[in-house]
């Protein structure tokens, strides 16, 4: 979750600068823009992840509280880390005509690897049909360990 917020100020922030504004005046717009939004988005996701604190397993309580807490930070991380990188580290200002992702090389590298992805999905696929032991059980008792001295 932490990528996508960045990923949404990057892509607010290109796109202002491609519209003709400034360094300073896309940061600031982009920040009012998104602030907003990230903060209701990093509140909900937090308080999910905190729900889990007051559960009996330790392990998840304590994931719940890295995570929840982890999204407070990855909120102030976006809205003060990221506009300084982008401060320091400057995007040229280029004007790109409707979207700002035509010129992206995305496509043209995933039509390379396109070939290579099907064929290790299709050498995934059918070496787990060829194995005779898979089987779905669905029964959660069978997770238990039956030499532990649980009961």
């Amino acid at each position: 979750m932490a990528f996508d917020y960045g990923i949404q100020y990057c892509i607010q922030y290109r796109e202002l600068l491609a519209s003709g504004l400034g360094h300073q005046e896309a940061i600031v717009r982009t920040a009012k823009g998104l602030g907003v939004s990230l903060l209701v988005c990093t509140l909900a996701a937090a308080i999910g992840f905190y729900s889990f604190l007051p559960t009996p397993y330790t392990g998840v309580s304590e994931l719940g509280f890295i995570a929840g807490t982890g999204m407070l930070i990855n909120l102030f991380a976006t809205l003060t880390i990221l506009p300084a990188l982008l401060t320091l580290l400057p995007l040229k200002n280029t004007r790109v005509k409707g979207s700002v992702f035509r010129s992206a090389p995305l496509p043209s590298a995933l039509q390379i690897c396109q070939g290579n992805c099907r064929r290790c999905d299709g050498d995934w696929n059918r070496g787990c049909l060829l194995r005779a032991e898979n089987y779905f059980d669905y029964n959660p008792l069978n997770l238990y360990d039956p030499h532990s001295d649980r009961s």
